[in-house]
């Protein structure tokens, strides 16, 4: 099991607090955490796999993508995004 963690900002550098992180895999299992007040996430114990991955929160573009979980994946990797305002 690994962890998916990161941090969502917008723009201009500010953090982005409650943002919904849903990852989904082959067989339609969902997951989900949300941002916190720094716009960071963390979900631990994520299986190895592929998974589809939805960034969401009223007022801004979603962000949608595929995430690889490998066992082979340095440790202290996070993903850092940026969304911009827009539906």
């Amino acid at each position: 099991m690994r962890s998916i963690r990161g941090v969502i900002k917008i723009p201009d550098g500010e953090p982005l607090p409650e943002v919904i992180i849903e990852i989904r895999d082959g067989a339609g299992n969902v997951r989900g955490v949300q941002t916190n007040e720094r716009g960071e996430f963390r979900m631990p114990n994520v299986a190895i796999g592929t998974y589809d991955f939805k960034f969401t929160k009223n007022g801004f573009q979603s962000i949608v993508g595929t995430i690889e979980v490998s066992k082979s994946a340095p440790r202290r990797i996070r993903i850092a995004l940026e969304m911009k305002l827009g539906v």
